[in-house]
């Protein structure tokens, strides 16, 4: 008996001594690789340690799979090319960082999530790399933590744009910081589904579908993103608490053409962006008490459509501007709020008087006229908007109030704009405001037209 503990004893020592050599034994330092053209990347990548750092140089490599913590380092934007099928690089193993690469030359299959980079693992930086020849540019299944930053991604312009897949695509991803990034010829800029708390930052989305298609999502923040020249700005549904401050959609043109849509969307913020010179500039249905304060809406052919299944939603300290219509309602009427602690919107369209001098006007103003309330039921109708038939019916219920109808009113306009000068340069680095160009050669147009008219009077005397 005795001899077996003591046999049991050593045996234990044995293991003891070994897990703590173990424990204290110095670790083998990360080490860092040069990569040459013609050698593979990947059979380098499997035989580096967790920790190790690549630096490649300027060459072309094969796809890879990374399977443990890596560092990739390009030297002169080497290129990891794909044989047009499958995934050009994937990412399995937490806390890899890609940096300074061409990736290009994915699949075309949608299902397969063929793309550039796959991305199924936790706190990678993607930074700085071109993604071009590419189904989807980046997808993150169930990522999170990651840092997306400073890439710029082209999608295969070939494939009708309903067959490519979306610049960025978010499945089940959570607390991702997103910035710096271009995004173009593409389906959707991005693409958000069931991902929480996202910070979405300093991107530019354009020639898309969708600039950002975002559904099932909470909690998501977006700031000075520019959304421009797509059929729509942004499509946002089915989600609550999202906050979008300085950004700009812009220049979304198109007989269904939107900045931004709302479409079962609660308790969201949208302040201080510019939505301009896009065919309908806001979209709300069945979205309910959100906070609209301090936009730019101008240039719009129609600058909000709201649907009567869309609650309690406030607009104060807006500026509307030069908007072909102010409002369109579908339905009977909304309980939308205008006005908050007795300050209400800037409308270009407005004629009253302050004679009290205190910035606000003195009367009510009804944002829509009759054939406004009208055309919102019948959309046909749009195409007689400023037709003299139009203007009549306007006048005539102004005149004699015979239809028993709720418009919209704003209890306390403001009588000037609120001061956003800055906003655009701060947003895009420029100054320049492309709707009111738009406007300026609508104006030019139109005293041009003018100008030849009289013209050709005087002649013809």
């Amino acid at each position: 008996m005795t001899f077996l503990k003591a046999k049991h004893i050593g045996i234990s020592s044995i293991i003891l001594c070994t897990i703590l050599l173990q424990f204290f034994a110095p670790k083998a330092s990360p080490k860092t690789y040069k990569i040459m053209p013609g050698t593979s990347l990947q059979q380098t990548i499997d035989n580096a340690g967790r920790g190790d750092t690549l630096l490649v140089e300027s060459g072309v490599y094969e796809p890879i799979i990374l399977r443990k913590q890596l560092v990739l380092l390009g030297n002169g934007m080497p290129e990891i090319v794909g044989p047009d099928t499958g995934r050009v690089v994937q990412v399995f193993a937490d806390s890899c960082e890609i940096r300074g690469f061409r990736i290009c030359g994915s699949g075309i299959s949608l299902q397969k999530e063929h793309g550039g980079i796959y991305l199924r693992s936790n706190g990678n930086i993607i930074a700085e790399n071109r993604l071009d020849d590419v189904l989807f540019g980046i997808y993150f299944y169930s990522s999170d933590y990651n840092q997306i930053n400073d890439n710029v991604i082209e999608g295969k312009p070939e494939l009708a744009q309903g067959r490519r897949g979306s610049g960025m695509h978010l499945w089940y991803s959570f607390h991702n910081e997103i910035f710096g990034n271009e995004v173009q010829l593409v389906r959707d800029g991005m693409y958000i589904q069931h991902s929480n708390v996202n910070d979405i930052h300093h991107n530019r989305m354009h020639n898309l579908r969708y600039g950002l298609h975002y559904m099932f999502s909470d909690t998501n923040s977006f700031a000075y993103n520019h959304f421009y020249d797509n059929v729509a700005g942004a499509a946002l549904m089915y989600s609550k608490n999202l906050i979008f401050k300085r950004n700009i959609f812009e220049q979304n043109r198109g007989v269904s053409s939107l900045g931004i849509l709302f479409k079962d969307c609660d308790f969201c913020l949208s302040e201080e962006n510019i939505i301009a010179a896009n065919a309908t500039g806001i979209f709300i249905d069945n979205s309910s008490k959100n906070i609209f304060r301090r936009n730019t809406v101008s240039f719009n052919d129609l600058a909000l459509k709201i649907f009567s299944s869309a609650n309690y939603n406030l607009f104060y300290e807006n500026n509307f501007m030069f908007n072909m219509s102010p409002l369109e309602i579908v339905g009977r009427r909304t309980t939308t709020k205008w006005a908050s602690e007795g300050r209400g919107n800037y409308w270009t369209s407005y004629q009253g008087f302050d004679l009290n001098h205190d910035g606000i006007a003195d009367h009510p103003y009804k944002i829509q006229n009759l054939f406004d309330y009208i055309e919102g039921n019948y959309p046909a109708l749009r195409l007689f908007s400023f037709s003299p038939a139009s203007q009549a019916i306007a006048a005539g219920q102004v005149v004699m109030p015979i239809f028993d109808i709720t418009f919209e009113e704003d209890p306390a306009p403001l009588m000037r704009p609120i001061d956003l000068r800055e906003l655009r340069q701060q947003i895009t680095g420029s100054s320049s405001d492309g709707g009111f160009q738009m406007f300026s050669l609508f104006v030019l147009a139109g005293v041009c037209g003018l100008l030849l008219t009289v013209k050709g009077k005087i002649s013809k005397k």
